[in-house]
């Protein structure tokens, strides 16, 4: 799979600026608009590297679904609202079946169909208290 450094970016809208009301967002742009690797969306198996596997994988392991652009992929982080207060990991996470693989790998099932569009991995690290940098394994479902 793409492995690719993520852009933070931290989006407020117009009103904001103007009356003090209005939404901030945090996200997450990959500088591309789609991946290189394309897969079926039928009974996906994924095997994901980590720094050990002695950790509950649900809790480590996130797939999600991005928003394409013509010349990005995007996906929200955080949102935080003037009225509607904090919104935080608002991704649209893809549902998964995972097993230790190995000393550091967990074997993943999708066992649902996945839409086409364009999905990240994100694995973090338990024992890292600072990750300074988000890295993305990407993949792409066409039609």
């Amino acid at each position: 799979m793409d492995k690719s450094r993520t852009v933070s970016r931290t989006k407020a809208n117009a009103g904001i600026f103007i009356a003090g009301v209005g939404k901030v967002r945090d996200e997450i742009h990959l500088e591309t608009p789609a991946a290189k690797t394309r897969i079926s969306g039928r009974n996906i198996k994924l095997i994901v590297k980590a720094v050990d596997n002695l950790s509950d994988p649900m809790t480590i392991i996130r797939i999600f679904k991005f928003e394409t652009k013509k010349k990005y992929r995007k996906a929200v982080i955080s949102e935080v609202g003037t009225f509607s207060g904090a919104k935080g990991n608002d991704l649209e996470y893809v549902d998964f079946e995972a097993k230790k693989y190995g000393q550091s790998s967990y074997y993943l099932s999708i066992t649902n169909t996945l839409e086409p569009g364009e999905y990240g991995i994100i694995v973090t690290n338990p024992n890292n208290k600072d990750e300074k940098q988000i890295v993305v394994s990407c993949f792409g479902i066409d039609k």
